[in-house]
């Protein structure tokens, strides 16, 4: 703690004017919760679990002897780290997987999980778990009402249910690191354009085009996930992103945003609008403005307290306006170019 503390209190960027940051913060806990900066093993298992999952999507590595090892793979090494496993937690859902593997990538996170947390945590520390007691009145209910088997261990209440506490044990093991959790759920969830920027540039990948086409445009998804799997993903890792640097440049902040989580947001949020659109799914077009909306009052509650002084929520603003407005003007240009 005496580190992150001597990070935070020598941070590089200079204190903005109107936005109040304390010289010291009041508790551990405080430090824990916005310390967002990656240490060298989480930048090392973020790149090495995006390569992973990314390779996945590609034709021939999906159908080649390496298909199935890379999903127990992906799995394993994301359990090395809380951040990581979030980011699994998120990609798990949509991750293609080959025809004819024993299990999903989802399936394969719940057998690795026990092994992978004795290796690496020596123990299991679910304190806290039995915050989850009122989902079993509400499975046996379902189950009552709907003669459906969803208690069996292969149900996916089951497996859901197995994921929160999957998620409880690497909250406890964070250390109250809870915004980096979050920020690794994210980036997660925003893997899902993988399939569409990979089939712009050219690569070998299956897309799922299931739904046709709307007013000229072909409704994309990813390799295994419709249109209307990709647009909530998409949103989800947009608005958590977006929120967090609102978050980071409020007065309630004791630090900046980390250089590289700015970055991210800026890169990320940008290159999430053309997939966004692909899908042409009214569902999209309504969370997307309905998220602009939201993050339109949370930044100008924000910015009565001096958000906007900060320079790297100046940053984010100046270069995300300019990359949005590349993004309208490309797509008005394609639509143009398809009504003719």
């Amino acid at each position: 703690m005496t580190a992150i503390k001597t990070i935070y209190n020598s941070r590089p960027e200079p204190q903005a004017a109107g936005i109040h940051f304390p010289g010291a913060l009041r508790s551990e806990r405080e430090i824990a919760f916005w310390n967002c900066r990656l240490t060298r093993r989480e930048t090392i298992l973020l790149v090495l679990v995006t390569g992973l999952a990314a390779a996945l999507h590609l034709a021939p590595v999906l159908h080649s002897a390496l298909g199935t090892p890379l999903i127990y793979a992906v799995a394993a090494i994301s359990y090395l780290s809380p951040f990581t496993s979030f980011f699994f937690f998120a990609c798990a859902q949509f991750l293609p997987f080959p025809e004819g593997s024993p299990h999903n990538p989802a399936q394969a996170g719940v057998l690795v999980w026990l092994p992978m947390a004795f290796l690496a945590y020596h123990r299991l520390n679910l304190r806290g778990i039995w915050l989850l007691w009122p989902v079993f009145p509400i499975l046996i209910w379902t189950a009552v009402l709907t003669s459906l088997d969803i208690l069996l261990p292969s149900s996916d209440h089951i497996k859901s249910l197995t994921y929160c506490v999957i998620a409880c044990q690497m909250v406890n093991e964070s250390k109250g690191q809870y915004l980096k959790c979050l920020i690794g759920l994210c980036l997660g969830a925003l893997l899902v354009m993988t399939a569409y920027w990979a089939s712009e540039f050219g690569l070998p990948v299956e897309v799922n085009d299931w739904g046709g086409d709307r007013d000229g445009f072909q409704r994309l998804g990813s390799v295994r996930a419709d249109a209307v799997m990709v647009w909530p993903a998409l949103l989800i890792g947009m608005s958590g992103l977006l929120g967090a640097q609102i978050a980071f440049a409020s007065r309630i902040s004791p630090c900046p945003s980390p250089l590289w989580l700015t970055y991210a947001t800026l890169f990320l949020s940008v290159a999430s609008i053309p997939p966004l659109v692909s899908t042409m799914s009214h569902g999209a077009f309504a969370g997307f403005a309905l998220m602009m909306v939201a993050l339109t009052w949370a930044a100008s509650m924000a910015g009565k307290g001096g958000a906007f002084a900060s320079a790297r929520f100046q940053l984010l603003l100046r270069w995300g306006a300019a990359g949005l407005a590349v993004i309208i003007a490309l797509f008005v240009f394609h639509f143009s170019c398809v009504r003719k």
